[in-house]
């Protein structure tokens, strides 16, 4: 799953947004990646972006040409990111896009600090946990019911054993002495 949570001046949760992301999304990291877009998407006029993965905060900061190289599995994803917040379509648009720490104690707010030397706000720590929880909501989305997946480890389980006896039967057949 992905989340996003967006938030005010004031601290006040304005947009969040959850889901699945699509099948070519396939790691966490591509989770990350496609939760940043859905953020750039749908709250473009944003100034401050966290978040808790460093691979996509140096990503982005390398630039459009590095984010949609042939060479990066979520380029399309990047793409998505870079039209969003391109600043020809929006002039006036200054991207602070830093790394924050994740799953942090209240303590750690002031004291922490993000990627860009900022240390840790409340909305920061805030906007983490609403957006962790949001993203297992997503997750949920498209998961299979635990008896199906129970159902399934166990036919699993009968067609190994039954093709471990194939194998030797067959074996047992080709290498009988007449």
């Amino acid at each position: 799953g992905y989340a996003f949570a967006a938030f005010d001046d004031k601290g006040s949760c304005v947009a969040a947004g959850y889901g699945t992301p699509p099948r070519w999304i396939n790691t966490i990291h591509g989770a990350e990646v496609w939760a940043f877009a859905a953020a750039a998407t749908r709250t473009a006029h944003t100034l401050a972006y966290r978040s808790d993965c460093l691979s996509v905060v140096n990503c982005f900061k390398k630039g459009i040409r590095h984010a949609t190289s042939a060479k990066r599995k979520f380029a399309r994803a990047w793409r998505m990111i870079f039209e969003a917040l391109d600043p020809d379509t929006n002039p006036n648009l200054t991207v602070d896009l830093q790394w924050m720490p994740a799953h942090t104690a209240s303590e750690k707010v002031g004291v922490a600090l993000l990627s860009g030397g900022g240390h840790l706000s409340a909305t920061d720590r805030e906007g983490n946990i609403l957006a962790d929880e949001l993203a297992k909501k997503g997750a949920q989305l498209h998961r299979l019911p635990p008896r199906i997946v129970h159902a399934l480890a166990r036919r699993a389980k009968t067609a190994k054993f039954l093709a471990a006896r194939i194998g030797a039967i067959t074996y047992a057949a080709n290498n009988a002495v007449h």
